[in-house]
């Protein structure tokens, strides 16, 4: 359950890892396409490009005309001084081409400023290769966002099937009781087994009693044998008593009691009875209906200090 739980947190965080870098991915794709959409297209470089040519070609030939109208006007001016209606022509002609200077020193200003207007437009717009790199990386962060998506499913699918797995898992207390009933298990198997290799001595003995021997000496030595069991049973019990395995030690002394042991049934007693329990500082839980009992079967059985016991019970039940 410990190592679920571990796998479960794992994914956990591979989930928010692989969220962060979605939303990542996401915000680069919108900032790419935001600039794709802002930048001029292809055709409209080559335009720009274009009008830049015919402009240089405009300020080529104002040039031209300006170089010309001043060589004219100086031409003119280097002239001597003829009759009054040629000057008065010249005079014409020369006013004529200082308009046209004018005007042509004026659309060579304005062209010139188109001109730094589109080479800065072009040197601030992005090239063919930046445009194509920015769309590989699109392509490539909308790569990314698939698998991201992909492990972003298959992370949400595991901690699924994990949380159902939790869910289904037996819980602490379970596990804890059940531990618990594996040790009287084991307890209950530990004193059937001493029975039994009991039984079996006494069978042994019995089998291997030489022919003609009297019926009372196999009785007496299987008795014997059976009595040295339940003293096994006995101080198996108060072994495990001293530990404080009252649940295993109830075990031992109840097989021992059974098999007509009145000190079983009297040590058995004092598990349930709670003045002893007090005194032996064991925290258990008492019973006084079965210390009682027990303590009633160890006096059939013979066990002198049941009476004792016994009034000390009945005195504590009447309170």
């Amino acid at each position: 359950m410990d190592k679920a739980g571990k796998q479960g947190a794992e994914l956990r965080a591979q989930l928010a890892q692989a969220t962060e870098q979605l939303k990542a991915s996401q915000g680069r794709i919108s900032q790419l396409e935001g600039q794709l959409k802002q930048a001029p297209s292809a055709a409209d470089l080559d335009k720009a490009g274009k009008q830049g040519e015919e402009l240089r070609a405009q300020l080529a030939q104002a040039t031209e005309q300006l170089k010309a109208s001043q060589g004219r006007i100086s031409q003119l001016e280097a002239q001597p001084k003829q009759a009054p209606s040629a000057a008065d022509k010249a005079g014409k002609q020369g006013a004529e081409l200082r308009a046209q200077l004018t005007q042509a020193t004026e659309q060579l200003k304005t062209s010139q400023g188109r001109i730094s207007q589109l080479e800065g437009q072009l040197k601030q717009a992005p090239s063919a290769a930046d445009l194509h790199k920015a769309g590989k990386q699109g392509e490539g962060l909308r790569a990314q966002l698939a698998q991201a998506t992909e492990q972003l499913k298959t992370s949400q699918g595991r901690i699924s099937q994990l949380e159902g797995q939790l869910k289904q898992a037996p819980s602490a207390a379970d596990l804890d009781d059940a531990r618990k009933e594996m040790g009287d298990l084991r307890s209950q198997l530990s004193a059937a087994k001493v029975i039994v290799e009991g039984r079996k001595s006494q069978i042994d003995a019995a089998k291997s009693s030489p022919p003609g021997t009297p019926a009372k000496a196999v009785v007496a030595r299987a008795n014997d044998e059976t009595s040295a069991d339940v003293s096994m049973l006995l101080n198996r019990g108060d072994a495990l008593l001293s530990t404080g395995d009252i649940a295993s030690g109830r075990l031992f002394y109840q097989r021992a009691a059974e098999a007509g042991n009145g000190q079983a049934a009297l040590r058995l007693g004092n598990t349930y009875d709670p003045a002893f329990l007090e005194r032996a500082q064991l925290r258990v839980h008492g019973d006084r209906a079965l210390a009682l009992s027990w303590y009633q079967r160890a006096r059939e059985l013979g066990a002198v200090e049941a009476e004792i016991l016994l009034k000390g019970v009945q005195t504590q039940s009447e309170r």
